[in-house]
């Protein structure tokens, strides 16, 4: 067996293959079918057509079988009978057009007639090999474009498909011009091997990459998906921490009602007066509730104060600024939630745990300085705890990307026990 009967044979073997990519775009597998019988429906299909190829020649009955073929390949997958006729017609056309092409780019190239092209071994191989890597190259990319999970490939993914496939192509002419007139047959063969090389590793190298971006599209969504459930978590303690809080509220309330009307029964109106601004007193002081007029505002603080009192953690607030603020409320919970955040996990480490947050606005600027101890003994900006560095520790940078904004930037600085982070936003620009 000569490497121009490997070259034959393996026509239908490529045309298989590309029969496989078709279905894969245009219909959808079967459930439960085994892996195996997609390997033997292209082996079984490749024999038919290598040996309707060798008693047929391309004739009509060749090409009705090559047809009936791919169709019969197509019921590994699951479609309509019409697009199965049509995918398999396809394939057909798609391998055929690309031989006629190749087959008179080479008879351009070399000066040859298409005769010569088709009877002369030399040149019929180079155009077996040409024409099945442009076939392939063409099939790839319509199932790359019409797959609706793909869309991890960008305009890179086509630059570098089709400069591969064009210099790889130009590669293999270039060569096969080179030893067209050489004698010597080891230097011939070797050159053979070498242009399957060529066309071995531009084919492995899109796969690469194909696969490669398909890694890191999954890579993304995994990280989406962590920071969506990660803010889920967020919102399931704020929850935790109003439930906690309607629960005392539940319990005391029997005991407040019962001192209430003992006043009531006894008809001392005063002190139940007096009694009602204690319990007044006490709600208001040892409340959680902020209130500064901005609704997101005031509800972000809340929300990280109540929080931060359930982990037994000391919040003063100092604040002095108006009710309408032109600063976007997602801006606002972006900058103070993920402050408190931060100042509430490093106030976890600590023996002394206190939240000290300042905000005092001054005609177009509002100052904000947020004071949390730290643990003492590490150096440097404190760094996330939490197991998962990856996929955390972003907060920071969330702060200082919406920041740039209002045209400010964060100062941060470390002692031997507290962090303090200060910044200004400007309001008027």
């Amino acid at each position: 067996m000569t490497i121009y009967n490997i070259a034959d044979a393996m026509t239908g073997l490529v045309e298989a293959i590309m029969m496989l990519m078709l279905c894969e775009s245009f219909c959808t597998k079967k459930e439960n079918m085994p892996f195996w019988s997609y390997g033997v429906g292209i082996i079984a299909v490749a024999a038919v057509i290598d040996i309707s190829n060798i008693f047929f020649d391309v004739g009509v009955l060749s090409i009705a079988i090559m047809i009936m073929s791919f169709f019969i390949m197509s019921f590994l997958y699951s479609s309509k009978i019409q697009t199965r006729a049509i995918i398999s017609v396809l394939n057909f056309l798609l391998s055929s057009i690309s031989e006629i092409i190749v087959m008179f780019m080479i008879a351009l190239i070399y000066h040859a007639s298409v005769v010569e092209v088709i009877n002369i071994p030399t040149y019929r191989l180079m155009g077996i090999i040409v024409s099945k890597a442009l076939a392939l190259s063409i099939v790839n990319a319509l199932r790359l474009k019409l797959k609706n999970n793909s869309p991890y490939m960008g305009i890179s993914y086509w630059l570098l498909f089709f400069l591969m496939f064009i210099s790889s192509t130009a590669t293999i002419l270039l060569i096969f011009r080179l030893t067209y007139t050489t004698n010597d047959t080891y230097v011939y063969n070797i050159s053979l091997i070498c242009l399957f090389g060529i066309l071995l590793s531009t084919f492995f190298a899109l796969y690469l990459y194909e696969h490669l971006a398909k890694q890191a599209e999954t890579i993304r969504r995994q990280e989406q998906y962590e920071q969506q459930l990660k803010m889920q978590l967020k919102h399931l303690d704020d929850i935790l921490v109003t439930q906690e809080q309607l629960k005392k509220f539940r319990h005391d309330i029997n005991n407040y009602t019962i001192g209430l009307q003992a006043y009531i029964d006894s008809g001392d109106l005063s002190g139940a007066g007096k009694y009602l601004g204690s319990l007044k007193e006490k709600f208001l002081h040892n409340g959680d509730a902020v209130k500064t007029g901005n609704t997101a505002l005031d509800a972000i603080l809340s929300t990280k104060a109540a929080i931060a009192r359930s982990k037994g953690i000391t919040v003063e607030t100092k604040l002095q600024l108006p009710e309408r603020l032109p600063v976007d409320p997602i801006d606002i919970c972006i900058i103070f939630g993920n402050s408190l955040d931060n100042a509430i996990e490093a106030c976890e480490k600590t023996e002394v745990k206190k939240i000290s947050i300042t905000i005092l606005c001054n005609g177009d600027s509002i100052f904000c300085k947020l004071v949390n101890t730290a643990p003492t003994g590490e150096k440097g900006l404190p760094r996330t705890s939490k197991a998962d560095k990856q996929n955390h520790g972003y907060g920071l940078e969330n702060i200082k990307d919406t920041l740039k904004k209002y045209n400010s930037f964060p100062i941060i600085e470390r002692t031997d026990a507290e962090f303090v982070l200060e910044f200004t936003i400007f309001i008027n620009q």
